[in-house]
């Protein structure tokens, strides 16, 4: 059926004339947006269009889009089953979209199959019907660890229990599936004994092992990058990585094209702490950026940042130790109680021999981003745990929708972080720390709504989310004084039109 709905699209072609080539659609009429929990963008793989949800705990309501930010058409559909909740990705093909729903207890710590059956919702803008179909589709034995869609496919990958065996199950259009296994049984998984299996590394009850994945259609943070364990899907391929190993980062590849897996390891380089460094022990952690792994490596008295090209196998590291000076920074570095760093008024900045220890005892965290022909390494750290996730859920109290820092909530007056910038031969590039990209006019854009709207966002907005699509992005954002939900595009430099950044 279709619906209307209390939504101004916003569109602004330039990211420096707003108020200016202005285009305005509304669509009139209400919905409440506190029945509203998530709201996600299904990309179409076959013709220009994509799909904008929103998705309330018994209505799906959903706008077929075009790259003008025209509403094209939209439908509402009761979600007749329950209790499935969490929307992981969706297939859209011309008029016809597929959802894929898994219930609550997939957020569980562990996640057996049968709390984890999946429903699949079927919407057709043509017709304004729906068909709903609930499914199991793993054994007994499975735990799933991952759920996204990509390409027009989903994929659901689980672990079989007690074993180093992956089941990746491949999701096409419908609720037909195929099944494509992984079998890593002959890798020992911890140097601590003798056969353990990835099960036993990443589902322990009441551990912090289970994989976190990397939405690079999000705004990157150091609290979502912060797990030792995550998983990737880009560039045709899923990744998990794995950093339970202090002195190796163990990578397990899927090819999503011709289903081909793989299992490499990236050593860390040595870094010699000295006699004060605490027997150099170390903190470790990862991020898959580009075809590159980078890798810091952190003791009491130095660290270390590596980048690994994952196609050729070289190599490249910057150090410091003995309690010297970090030379490849190009900014202070910052303590802050502004958890998205965005806030200047809650940093100060600290000593490089302060900075090692506060690492150290910390959790160690890093992420990659790119502008044009330079790449920036930002590395941190927080000094104590994340408090929660909320996964596709508005990530402040009363929240419509997630924020900008990927669906991580953590404590203020915790994250530790500098910044480094390279070339595209990974060259430190030197001199004052400059960064421009679609994040930042994105920030710009929201301090000057604060001021032309008269809403107290704040510094780091709770009621918005931003969205990749095709080679740019959609800022969704509500205000709450004159009830509108907006949609505002904003051109990105540095996609491809495959998705990948240019260098």
């Amino acid at each position: 059926m279709k619906f209307k709905l209390s939504l101004i699209l916003l569109i602004i072609y330039s990211l420096h004339a707003f108020g200016q080539n202005d285009q305005k659609a509304s669509i009139a009429d209400s919905l409440s947006v506190h029945k509203i929990y998530d709201t996600q963008i299904i990309e179409g793989l076959n013709g220009p269009n994509w799909a904008y949800l929103m998705i309330g705990k018994d209505t799906v309501y959903a706008h077929l889009m075009n790259d003008n930010i025209q509403s094209i058409d939209n439908v509402k559909f009761p979600k007749e089953k329950y209790p499935y909740e969490n929307l992981m990705g969706g297939i859209l093909n011309q008029k016809k979209l597929t959802l894929f729903f898994l219930d609550p207890a997939y957020e569980s710590n562990i996640r057996s199959s049968q709390e984890s059956s999946l429903l699949v919702m079927t919407l057709d803008f043509s017709t304004f019907k729906s068909v709903q179909k609930e499914i199991k589709y793993l054994n007994d034995d499975d735990y799933v660890l991952h759920a996204s869609g990509y390409k027009n496919k989903f994929y659901v990958v689980s672990v079989k229990k007690k074993t180093s065996q992956l089941k990746v199950t491949i999701f096409e259009n419908d609720s037909s599936y195929t099944i494509q296994n992984i079998f890593l049984d002959h890798i020992n998984f911890s140097k601590s004994g003798n056969n353990v299996t990835l099960f036993e590394i990443l589902i322990r009850r009441g551990s912090k092992n289970e994989p976190r994945f990397i939405n690079k259609k999000l705004q990157p943070s150091l609290a979502n990058s912060s797990p030792k364990n995550k998983v990737y899907v880009e560039n045709d391929y899923l990744y998990l990585s794995l950093d339970t190993e202090t002195d190796e980062t163990k990578v397990i590849s899927f090819n999503l094209n011709n289903y081909k897996s793989g299992v490499k390891l990236y050593k860390y380089d040595n870094l010699y702490c000295g006699k004060y460094g605490r027997d150099n022990k170390y903190q470790t952690n990862s991020y898959i950026f580009m075809n590159s792994l980078y890798q810091a490596k952190v003791c009491t008295n130095g660290m270390m940042l590596t980048k690994h090209n994952m196609e050729t196998d070289s190599m490249t590291s910057y150090k410091t130790n003995n309690g010297s000076e970090i030379l490849f920074r190009n900014t202070p570095i910052v303590e802050s109680s502004d958890a998205s760093m965005y806030d200047r008024a809650k940093s100060n900045v600290i000593d490089t021999k302060s900075a090692f220890y506060s690492f150290y005892e910390s959790t160690l965290s890093l992420y990659a981003t790119v502008y044009r022909d330079t790449i920036t390494v930002t590395t941190g750290a927080f000094k104590e745990e994340i408090l929660g996730s909320f996964p596709g859920i508005g990530g402040l109290a009363g929240a419509v929708f997630v924020s900008l820092s990927a669906n991580v909530v953590a404590s203020p007056k915790q994250v530790i972080y500098f910044k480094s910038q390279f070339d595209k031969k990974f060259k430190h590039v030197h001199g004052n720390f400059k960064e421009k990209g679609v994040f930042f006019d994105m920030i710009d854009f929201m301090e000057e709504e604060n001021e032309r709207l008269n809403v107290s966002f704040g510094r780091v907005i709770p009621f918005y989310k931003i969205m990749n699509v095709k080679d740019y992005y959609v800022l969704a954002y509500y205000n709450k004084k004159n009830k509108n939900l907006y949609l505002k595009k904003f051109e990105s430099e540095y996609i491809d039109d495959d998705g990948r950044e240019k260098l």
